[in-house]
């Protein structure tokens, strides 16, 4: 009987990270095409394809963030302690906090709230979070990986535990706030004001 290798950490990370990537550009995509079966001189389906996707969008994130945050960054901290760590487990905060706001428009549009077409709101919303988490996820593979590659992690291990954290409906680490208000990344100075 052939034993077949589980994933290590960085393999799982990856696959985490191209599914993220496919979902933001797939919902990209079908935002900037005409639906079926409407005239060609018809606008694309814009902030609605958006919008559909925020569930899944939501379910996929919050795993990856709890993959990364309660099992990779503790155990990576452990091996390294390299401050590229801490930031980039601080950035887990940030989409986390994007995640909301993109959320809290598409309660509010659903909502009594005199017909005030946001759909500007919302698509500039989710292409914040999309580019955010795509920088995370660039940075993340740039300089977090190699880390990890030269540090004593066990990676096997790791992935094994990480590949048994189930995704699930679990709600995202909250974000803190400083004493000032604005989101606390983690790094103390590093503050997004606009947050």
């Amino acid at each position: 009987m052939e034993h077949t290798r589980s994933p290590d950490a960085l393999e799982l990370l990856q696959a985490q990270h191209r599914d993220l990537r496919s979902l933001l550009a797939a919902a990209r995509e079908k935002a900037d095409t005409v639906a079926i079966g409407v005239s060609p001189d018809a606008p694309p389906r814009g902030d609605f394809a958006l919008r559909e996707t925020l569930p899944e969008l939501r379910r996929r994130l919050i795993h990856y963030c709890r993959l990364e945050s309660e099992l990779f960054y503790p155990a990576l901290g452990e091996a390294c302690d390299d401050p590229a760590v801490g930031q980039a487990r601080a950035e887990h905060e940030i989409n986390c906090k994007l995640l909301e706001q993109a959320e809290g428009l598409v309660t509010v549009d659903q909502g009594v709230d005199g017909g005030e077409d946001r759909d500007g709101c919302y698509r500039d919303a989710f292409g914040k979070l999309a580019d955010r988490l795509s920088q995370h996820l660039d940075q993340v593979e740039k300089v977090i990986f190699p880390l990890a590659r030269k540090s004593r992690l066990d990676l096997a291990a790791l992935g094994q535990r990480m590949g048994s954290l189930k995704a699930g409906s679990e709600e995202a680490p909250g974000a803190s706030r400083a004493p000032d208000g604005r989101l606390d990344i983690g790094t103390g100075e590093d503050r997004n004001p606009d947050l």
